[in-house]
């Protein structure tokens, strides 16, 4: 044999020594893989019960504590045949679901996963569907008592969907199939499986089926994951995009590569196989890369483990080609994902109940901190202290008030103060009469409260106020006006004009009287809420026990409305006798006060011409001028014609619109003396005055319930501290098992 040949054959051997090598290497991999694959389902598994568990006494504590924890939720997206029916599949543990790529998901599926480490095979119930969203019950009240057989899943699904979307294969629904599966091997969580996405076809079937899904992704506590097949390269992915849509960072996304299996024989060398598994084209977002069984009707043991030997075959591939083992071994194989979710899992948990118990703790303290305070106020002075003590108490309030009328952000605007539009809505039915002009009232966005509510009511008055026209005059009103005179039938017209316009007057411009009173009241009452919630939020505990006395507060509160009901009765008396000495004997110089608006006219108005007049005179534009002399038509004929009534009604229309302005005026100064000055003037004597005239009996009365408020308050604390005392513990030993199980 020549040295060349011996040469070859040396390293024919070698080679073949070194691929055996290679092979029992990748054997031995493989094998030591498969052991603590089964290794790890089994404690997975196990710390998925115990950790559900907890999970639901956690739940439970929170619930008792009026605490909303929402469960974590996976949502299954892809386009048509991705392979979402089969990963969740896997997620279960078993075969049912609809995998036809003709027909797909028609209708969202939601899997509600109850985790009963006593029940070894599936227990499958749907839900009614005549339920719906807002129905509540238990389960035996909203799921049917009937249990579907795994093997019957799959055409009871398709049934469903059909009865629904219809029997043809370009229809959709958005009403969900809802099951709920009690299982061993179950997390306590709820899978979305969403009707797949497409591209061209029927265009609207397309944007519905989009739409849809979009919403079932919205809800922040959804996790979201993304299926693509492998055999698409990662720049001409669809569902990735479309997910973008509603989570623009993918940060509450896992992508995952279906049918690995496809792509993993065509990766031949390291470069070109860590190229793909790096998934450059997602700026460093994790992906896994699973492949799942093709075979059907496997019984949960042989499904096991056909998911197993699917990912020891692509692993296989992988090492063959010498993929970088360090940097993408946690990321090939369902179970490798499965464990990844898991631990998803577990911190969304943590993110829900951590913050908990620090409300918790923070509660806990407050309450003790609220228990001490109440303890301190507990005593029972004497009658002469008490009375001392009420009349520091109204003298305070009463300063409050006023306080908050002349200008004070002490009430907190922001929290307790009204937008124009909240208090009127605050008071029901209210609607200013004789009033169809829309206006810009000052400060209409603002929260306001006291005095600077009352300012705004007394613009939004004079704003409406000047936009009441005069009133539609019919022929036979005018005619009936002229009459006839005593010595004489010559028609008066100026006469005429005043009877006109006295009744008219009476029927739109008084009304707004009792109006802007009802508003008035409504401040003012509003005023004294306020102005408690201020005394009770103060630190100080001078006022403890007055503060918080039910009996006292209301017995406060009846005074002081009956004060502003007595009030809001001596302002509208006066503004009822001003307006009947302001309309008995019209003054002509009305008309010599009140400066026209561009030769206005009072008969043919439209809204336009209203609100251009109101708004010049709220501008303060000078209106005061002078008016040439009133022309009275002078008395040739008793023929009463559309020119007789346009002359009269033009008389009377100024003569409106002086009795309008200047009563505007003076109606304004009449609240701000007989309704606003009171509550600064008298106020404070009559809540004094009706305490001081107390009976000593009535006071004793007064503070005997407030002691005993106090001490019902002091044992319901007690109560509530033990109870948050021992929650708090309880909770901190769940949460740290909970912590054990999973390290």
């Amino acid at each position: 044999m020549s040295a060349v040949s011996k040469k070859k054959n040396g390293k024919r051997k070698r080679d073949n020594v070194e691929n055996e090598e290679r092979v029992s290497r990748i054997n031995k991999i493989i094998e030591t893989e498969r052991k603590k694959m089964m290794q790890n389902f089994t404690i997975s598994n196990k710390n998925i019960k115990e950790l559900s568990s907890l999970y639901s006494d956690l739940q439970a504590d929170a619930s008792d504590l009026s605490f909303n924890v929402s469960t974590p939720e996976f949502v299954v997206v892809g386009m048509q045949s991705d392979g979402k029916s089969s990963f969740i599949e896997a997620l279960l543990g078993f075969q049912f679901n609809i995998v036809d790529t003709n027909i797909g998901t028609r209708r969202p599926l939601i899997i509600q996963m109850i985790n009963d480490p006593n029940i070894h095979e599936p227990h499958c119930r749907f839900r009614k569907e005549s339920a719906t969203n807002t129905d509540t019950g238990n389960a035996d009240e909203l799921f049917e008592s009937k249990l579907i057989p795994v093997s019957s899943l799959s055409s009871e699904i398709i049934k469903r969907t059909n009865s629904v979307a219809g029997t043809g294969k370009d229809k959709v629904s958005s009403k969900p199939i809802i099951l709920r599966v009690e299982y061993e091997f179950c997390s306590n969580l709820t899978i979305y499986d969403t009707p797949g996405h497409r591209i061209g076809g029927d265009l609207k079937l397309a944007h519905n089926i989009k739409e849809m899904v979009k919403e079932l992704m919205k809800p922040p506590n959804r996790i979201i994951i993304c299926l693509e097949q492998s055999t698409v390269e990662w720049p001409n992915s669809n569902s990735r995009p479309f997910v973008e849509e509603v989570d623009p960072g993918l940060t509450r996304t896992i992508v995952v590569a279906t049918k690995f299996d496809n792509r993993v024989k065509e990766l031949r060398d390291p470069e070109s196989t860590n190229k793909y598994l790096s998934a450059e084209e997602l700026s460093g977002k994790t992906v896994f890369f699973v492949s799942l069984p093709v075979r059907r009707n496997l019984d949960p043991k042989e499904y096991k483990t056909a998911i197993a030997d699917c990912y020891l075959s692509d692993l296989r591939f992988l090492l063959e080609a010498d993929y970088d083992q360090e940097r993408f071994k946690d990321r090939i194989g369902f179970f490798k994902l499965k464990k990844y979710l898991e631990q998803y899992l577990f911190k969304k948990y943590n993110e829900s109940f951590y913050p908990i118990l620090q409300t918790l703790e923070n509660l806990t303290s407050t309450t003790a901190n609220e228990l001490e305070n109440a303890k301190n106020q507990l005593y029972t002075p004497d009658i002469n202290h008490q009375k001392a003590q009420v009349n520091s108490f109204i003298t305070y309030f009463v300063s409050l008030i006023e306080k908050l009328l002349e200008g004070s952000v002490v009430g907190e605007p922001d929290k307790f103060g009204l937008t124009l539009k909240e208090e009127i809505a605050s008071m029901g039915d209210f609607v200013w009469p004789n009033c169809s002009v829309d206006f810009n009232f000052q400060n209409s966005d603002l929260k306001l409260y006291g005095g600077a509510s009352y300012e705004r009511l007394m613009n939004e008055f004079e704003f409406i106020s000047h936009s009441i026209e005069f009133p539609k005059t019919s022929l036979s009103e005018v005619a009936v006006a002229l009459g006839t005179a005593k010595s004489h039938n010559a028609p008066l017209f100026q006469a005429a004009a005043s009877d006109i316009v006295q009744t008219k007057a009476e029927q739109v411009l008084f009304p707004l009287v009792e109006h802007v009173l009802h508003r008035c009241e409504f401040i003012m009452k509003h005023l004294f809420e306020i102005a408690i919630k201020v005394i009770q939020n103060e630190q100080s505990h001078f006022f403890t026990i007055l503060k918080n006395s039910d009996t006292f507060i209301a017995e406060l509160r009846r005074v002081y409305m009956k004060f502003i009901q007595k009030t809001k009765l001596v302002c509208s008396s006066k503004a009822n006798d001003d307006f009947a000495a302001f309309t008995k004997i019209l003054d002509w110089d009305l008309l010599a006060g009140l400066g026209s608006i561009n030769e206005y006219d009072y008969v043919n108005v439209t809204l336009q011409d209203t609100k251009k007049r109101v708004e010049t005179i709220m501008n303060n534009c000078d209106l005061l001028g002078k008016n040439e002399e009133c022309k009275a038509k002078k008395p040739f004929s008793r023929v009463i014609d559309t020119e007789s009534q346009r002359e009269v009604l033009m008389i009377a229309g100024k003569l409106f619109a002086g009795i309008r302005y200047f009563w505007t005026k003076l109606l304004r100064s009449k609240f701000n003396a007989f309704f606003l000055d009171p509550m600064f003037q008298d106020l404070g004597s009559e809540l004094l005055d009706h305490f001081r005239k107390m009976e000593d009996s009535q006071f004793e009365k007064i503070f005997n319930s407030s002691v005993i408020e106090l001490k019902d308050k002091i044992a319901k604390l007690e109560l509530k501290h033990t109870q948050l005392h021992t929650q708090l513990q309880n909770f901190k030993k769940a949460t740290d098992k909970f912590n054990s199980i999973h390290q």
